[in-house]
């Protein structure tokens, strides 16, 4: 059974540089620049819109985060934060974690740049459900939400957290634990889940095993809900 969010709200991410190197291209990184351009390109990992601002300052960046595990309790690699755009991603955008303590809040990562304070939502989901693959995907709000869509969510096997979990810590994976049913087939909606300067798009979770499989799935569910609008 799936723990309470409200308590691991204190968990919070502070990662430490274990290595600048970059990482080896392999299978891996190979479907992982793939997936992420893929969902890029269907409007899922969007690029912050020009001339966005958060108390008044700019931000820059591009939603979600796509991961895979080297294999139970090992290595992590996800994409790295921040980064301009999810399409054509080169190895320097891609980041290693070989070790964390979630105690601490702590993760040691391997790559010119550290991966997002999203770490905790894959580490966690990983330890417990039988999944290789997971896409934090930033999804357009008017595929989910219009209500031609939003009445396709059970055929399709969309699910929404229904509370609210704040970014970064074990509070997100855990929300989306306690509304899963198959890991291999839910499309998980986190409630609250985006960012005041991109209020168009909000966050999903899927996992998979195989990255293409992951992919196509992902792509049927907005296919069938854009169709419906």
């Amino acid at each position: 059974m799936a723990r309470p969010p409200e308590e691991y709200a204190w968990i919070r991410f502070n990662p430490r540089q274990l290595s600048a190197k970059v990482l080896s291209r392999g299978a891996g990184t190979d479907a992982l620049i793939s997936v992420c351009s893929d969902l890029a390109a269907y409007d899922l990992l969007s690029s912050y819109p020009a001339g966005a601002t958060y108390k008044g300052n700019p931000v820059q960046g591009s939603n979600g985060t796509v991961s895979y595990s080297e294999g139970p309790g090992g290595p992590l690699v996800l994409t790295a934060t921040p980064l301009p755009s999810k399409r054509n991603l080169a190895l320097a955008d891609l980041v290693r974690v070989p070790v964390w303590n979630k105690d601490k809040g702590a993760v040691g990562y391997e790559g010119p740049r550290p991966p997002s304070s999203e770490f905790w939502l894959h580490e966690e989901l990983y330890a417990d459900l039988p999944v290789t693959w997971i896409a934090h995907v930033h999804a357009p709000v008017a595929d989910l939400f219009a209500p031609a869509a939003r009445r396709l969510w059970r055929d399709l096997g969309v699910r929404e957290t229904g509370t609210y979990a704040e970014d970064g810590t074990l509070a997100v994976p855990e929300s989306v634990k306690m509304v899963l049913d198959d890991p291999l087939q839910d499309y998980v909606v986190l409630t609250g889940h985006g960012t005041p300067w991109d209020p168009a798009h909000t966050g999903a979770v899927v996992m998979d095993t195989d990255p293409e499989r992951l992919v196509a799935r992902i792509r049927t569910i907005h296919d069938s809900l854009r169709a419906a609008v």
